[in-house]
C-alpha cells in the first residue's frame, strides 16, 4: 500500500473500482500499476446504490467509469473514510458533485484519453448522417438497390459546423475535419478568445450557432444550466437541412421537441450516441425515425481506451494520495474533510 506522510502520521491508502452494467475488469497492466505503488485495489461490479455503498466501505479512493448515476447524494454522505471520486472518463453527471463538495471529498475525471475516440465516432455520425451511409446499408441488407427516389443527401465540403462547447473533443474533431474546408462557429462561454482564434473558430451565441450551422456537434457537460439547452424554440432555430450530432449527453437534448423537429421537418436528421433515457425503451419513437442514426452510448470505446483510461485514474489517484492536487479537479471549492485532520 501507499504509504503517505502527514506530520509524523503514516497512512495507508485502499482504492476500489466501480463496474456497472456488465462484468468488468481492469486491462492488463492497471492492477500492476497499482501494485507497484503500493495501493490496495479491489474491483466489483455495482447495479444498485447499496451495492456501491458496500464497495465504499472503508475505500480512500473510488473509481467508476459508468455514466449510470448510483453514486448519489446518499451514498456519499456514507463514505466516512473516501478522499476522492475519479470519474474515468469526462461526464461527471454520474456523481452528486454538490453532495461530494459538501462533505469534503474531492472529484476528479480524466477526459484527456477520450478524445480521439469521441471526436471519430462524432465525424463518423457526422458523415453518416449527411451521406445517409446506414439508411443505404439497410436498404441494401433488405433487397433494395437505389429503387426509387434516393434520400436527400448532402455534400459536407465548405459547410458551416458549429460546436457547442470547445473543449478538448470539439478541439480534435475540428482538425480531423480540417480537410472539408468548414467553416467553424463555437458557443462557449469560458473559451478564451485567443483560443479561438487560434483555432479560426468565430464565437457566436447559441441562437446565432443554431440560426447559421449546417451541422451542429455538443461537446456540452450536462450540468443543471444545460439541461435541455436545445428544447423546441432553439431546434425551431436550426435551417430546416441542419443535422444535429450528440455525443456529449442526452440530457441536453429534450428529446420530445427533438422527436417533433426530427419529424415536421424543422431539422433534416441527428446522430445521436446518447439519449435522455438509457437503454431507450423498445417502442422509443425515436427509433423508428429513418433519419436518426443511434449508436449505444459508446462514443468513447475501443480496443486502445480502457488502458489509457485506467492509467489515468491511477495517476491522478495516486497523485492525490500522495499529496498533489490533479489538474482535473472538477470541485476546486471543495475543502478536503481530510486536510485539518492530519
Amino acid at each position: 500500500m501507499v504509504e503517505h506522510k502527514a506530520g509524523s502520521a503514516r497512512m495507508r491508502y485502499r482504492a476500489a473500482v466501480i463496474g456497472y452494467d456488465e462484468p468488468f475488469n481492469p486491462p492488463m497492466g492497471v492492477e500492476e500499476e497499482f501494485d507497484k505503488a503500493g495501493l490496495e485495489l479491489s474491483v466489483t461490479n455495482c447495479v444498485t446504490e447499496e451495492e456501491v455503498a458496500d464497495l465504499a466501505r472503508g475505500k480512500d479512493v473510488l473509481l467508476t467509469s459508468s455514466a449510470r448515476r448510483l453514486l448519489t447524494a446518499r451514498v456519499i454522505e456514507g463514505l466516512e473514510a473516501c478522499r476522492a471520486l475519479i470519474r474515468v472518463g469526462s461526464g461527471t453527471d454520474c456523481i452528486d458533485i454538490a453532495a461530494a463538495t459538501a462533505r469534503g471529498i474531492v472529484v476528479i475525471n480524466t477526459p484527456d484519453p477520450l478524445a480521439e475516440e469521441v471526436s471519430d465516432h462524432t465525424a463518423a455520425l457526422l458523415l453518416d448522417c449527411a451521406r445517409r451511409v446506414t439508411r443505404h446499408d439497410r436498404v441494401v441488407r433488405q433487397g433494395g438497390w437505389r429503387s426509387g427516389t434516393l434520400p436527400s443527401m448532402q455534400r459536407v465540403r465548405g459547410k458551416t459546423l458549429g460546436f457547442v462547447g470547445f473543449g478538448r473533443i470539439a478541439r480534435a474533431l475540428a482538425h480531423k475535419l480540417s480537410g472539408f474546408d468548414l467553416r467553424y462557429l463555437a458557443c462557449d462561454p469560458y473559451l478564451d478568445p485567443n483560443v479561438a482564434k487560434e483555432w479560426n473558430v468565430t464565437l457566436v451565441g447559441l441562437d446565432g450557432l443554431l440560426a447559421e450551422a449546417d451541422f451542429v456537434s455538443l461537446h456540452a457537460q450536462l450540468t443543471d444550466e444545460t439541461y435541455h439547452l436545445l428544447g423546441e424554440r432553439e431546434l425551431r432555430l436550426m435551417q430546416p437541412h441542419a443535422i444535429l450530432i450528440n455525443t456529449a449527453r442526452g440530457g441536453v437534448v429534450d428529446q420530445v421537441a427533438l422527436y417533433k423537429a426530427l419529424t415536421q421537418g424543422w431539422i433534416a436528421g441527428a446522430g445521436l450516441d446518447v439519449l435522455e433515457q438509457e437503454p431507450p425503451p423498445a417502442d422509443d419513437p425515436l427509433l423508428q425515425l429513418e433519419n436518426v442514426v443511434v449508436t449505444p452510448h459508446m462514443a468513447a470505446c475501443s480496443d486502445d481506451l480502457m488502458g489509457a483510461l485506467y492509467e489515468a485514474g491511477c495517476q491522478v489517484a495516486l497523485e492525490l494520495l500522495q499529496g498533489g492536487w490533479p489538474a482535473s479537479v472538477v470541485n476546486p471549492q471543495v475543502q478536503p474533510w481530510w486536510a485539518t485532520s492530519e
